[in-house]
């Protein structure tokens, strides 16, 4: 992935803010658990 998308996916994200309490607390539990299973990996 190049700059130029990830700048794209971060302008999009951010026309979504703020995110809802239910999509941040699903965030946190996707990148706790791809985190840990990366870390003990």
């Amino acid at each position: 992935m190049d700059f130029g998308t990830i700048d794209q996916l971060k302008r999009e994200l951010d026309t979504l803010r703020p995110l809802p309490a239910a999509a941040l607390r699903n965030l946190e539990e996707v990148y706790r658990i791809e985190w840990t299973y990366i870390q003990c990996h």
